[in-house]
């Protein structure tokens, strides 16, 4: 298992880097996702289309939610277990805590580690002009290539 703390195993320049990530997300904020929904509207749900380099598919994802009532009512009339009722359950942590008290909700929870994630966010004080970013990422681009 890796460790959160662990070095990259090429030495950077911290600040360039992250300036590198906030310019790259600037670039895909201002023109990748505006790129991104006009091909996903354009597209019919299904299908595929090519670019020279690239292809696109859309496709459709399903997302399935248990109804609690119906399955509690499962429970209660005995077609599940209790044991089998409690494995499959999970309970959302918001609304749990809004409910406990402190110490409740304590003693019933558990946390464990998550994988890390890295935010980079533009300093309030800074505009980013697209050439700026475009700059900067091909220079990126050209370090890496030597």
């Amino acid at each position: 298992m890796g460790s959160s703390t662990s070095k990259p195993a090429v030495e950077i320049d911290l600040g360039r880097a992250i300036d590198r990530i906030g310019f790259l997300d600037e670039l895909w904020s201002r023109i990748g996702d505006p790129l991104r929904a006009n091909v996903k509207g354009a597209m019919r749900l299904g299908t595929k289309a090519p670019g020279a380099w690239f292809e696109a598919h859309k496709i459709g994802g399903m997302k399935t939610v248990v109804e609690a009532e119906g399955f509690v009512r499962l429970w209660e009339s005995g077609k599940i277990t209790r044991a089998q009722f409690v494995a499959t359950i999970s309970v959302l942590v918001a609304p749990a805590r809004e409910l406990l008290a402190e110490g409740d909700f304590a003693r019933i929870s558990a946390s464990e580690a998550a994988t890390p994630k890295l935010t980079v966010k533009r300093l309030p004080e800074m505009t980013v002009e697209l050439a700026d970013a475009m700059e900067e990422v091909a220079l990126a681009v050209r370090e890496k290539a030597e």
